[in-house]
């Protein structure tokens, strides 16, 4: 063995014991849950600046603090975990870490938290409370699945046993309606349902519209965000994406823009269209990331749906507007309805004077 190996090892023996020694420390010193977080000034080379932004555009994370937190929480985790007994305790610890990741990302805060899992025996000081927490996901796994249920999760996740959230995508390609039924089962329901169409913040959408197939794939991908019941939660469930390059993909989920717009939007259901960062909405592609974390991202920039379905708005796809409105009668979107007093109220009021009068 070399002299620069037998460095190496003995660097990485050094930084091992150091690491066992502190987390022997702070888990026989646990912190109060209730101390203020304090801020921290960090320099880094240029080296590791270029590799922690290669983390955070790799991982979808919007600051580089965020990056830090997570790598130094994720050694904090595992050393503690050693120390307090191998892969069991850190699969423990990963699980409480999901729970209270999953609430801060829906922004749940510890008020609602308890009365959301009261029906559990959970108390919104146990989630404050680390090792409460995670007696009381062993002694009631049945927390965990209504977690996944209600926000939508792949129960391993949770368990500490996958790194992709597990959320099911739901299908719209070659059947439309099935977007537009879920939006007016979610209005019933009264959760304020909203239909979100989102891309990358890059996507030349007109040079898709164009070219085709002959250039880089460009996407877009409709999400619903909902309100739980009862409560200020907002869930999101992600849909197939289309490739805008696809005339075929690309005109039914105009279809489902012009119910909404034109038809949802009647019934009470809200539309909205979003660039998100490149980072964010590849990780979104991907499914690395919850669906939530795409809205909840920071420099998303705003369009609107009626700018691609209304040739009289200035449409930038007006070729299409007429393929689309074939698709649009052929799956019989506008019969997708809650209200019909309201389309055809709608409709007289839209209708054009006959010889001077209805003024």
């Amino acid at each position: 063995m070399g002299l620069g190996m037998r460095r190496f090892l003995s660097a990485s023996s050094l930084i091992g014991q150091l690491l066992t020694a502190g987390a022997k420390k702070s888990v026989l010193s646990p912190v109060n849950p209730d101390q203020p977080n304090t801020g921290t000034t960090l320099r880094f080379d240029p080296e590791l600046r270029a590799y922690l932004e290669a983390v955070r555009a790799e991982v979808g994370l919007p600051t580089l603090a965020a990056v830090v937190t997570m790598l130094l929480s994720g050694i904090m985790r595992a050393s503690q975990a050693e120390v307090r007994g191998g892969d069991l305790s850190h699969e423990a610890e990963i699980m409480t870490e999901r729970v209270h990741y999953l609430l801060a990302a829906h922004k749940v805060d510890v008020i609602t938290a308890g009365k959301m899992l009261a029906p559990f025996g959970v108390k919104g000081t146990d989630l404050r409370d680390r090792d409460k927490l995670l007696d009381l996901l062993v002694k009631e796994p049945e927390i965990l699945t209504f977690l996944a249920k209600t926000f939508l999760l792949g129960h391993e996740w949770l368990l500490g046993r996958s790194d992709r959230p597990g959320h099911d995508v739901r299908r719209w390609y070659k059947s439309p309606r099935n977007a537009c039924e879920r939006a007016l089962e979610l209005l019933k329901a009264w959760r304020s349902p909203h239909m979100i169409f989102v891309c990358a913040a890059s996507a030349d959408l007109d040079a898709a519209y164009t070219q085709g197939d002959a250039i880089t794939a460009e996407h877009m991908t409709l999400l619903i965000s909902s309100s739980l019941p009862d409560t200020p939660i907002t869930v999101v469930e992600q849909w197939e994406s289309a490739r805008w390059n696809d005339r075929v993909l690309r005109r039914q989920l105009k279809a489902i823009m012009q119910w909404a717009v034109k038809v949802g939007s009647l019934e009470g259901v809200k539309s909205i269209g979003y660039r998100l960062p490149d980072n964010v909405y590849r990780a979104l592609l991907s499914e690395r990331i919850l669906p939530i974390e795409a809205l909840n991202a920071e420099a998303k920039n705003i369009w609107f749906p009626d700018e691609y379905i209304d040739v009289y708005q200035s449409s930038k796809e007006k070729d299409d507007v007429h393929r689309v409105q074939s698709v649009f009668e052929s799956f019989e979107l506008g019969n997708v309805v809650l209200y019909p007093h309201r389309h055809r109220a709608a409709q007289t009021d839209n209708q054009e004077p006959v010889n001077g009068s209805g003024n």
